[in-house]
């Protein structure tokens, strides 16, 4: 099956290990993955970090979503 990549842009990341991008990338990934009809990979690049809870994932994406409409 092939996977479909997001990219998902995070300020201040570079800062950061590995483990920690990869922690981002799974909760976000938790949240996007029922939109999309492939699995999902979810690439974390760098910007301003902001502590994100799943509740914060979603208004992101709400935002985004009133903006592309």
């Amino acid at each position: 099956m092939k996977k479909q990549a997001v990219l998902v842009r995070v300020p201040g990341l570079q800062a950061y290990d590995k483990a920690f991008k990869a922690l981002i990338g799974e909760k976000i990934q938790k949240v996007l993955q029922p939109m999309f009809d492939k699995e999902v990979v979810v690439l974390v690049v760098n910007e301003d970090i902001h502590f994100m809870d799943e509740a914060d994932i979603r208004d992101l994406i709400d935002t985004m979503e009133n903006l592309i409409k």
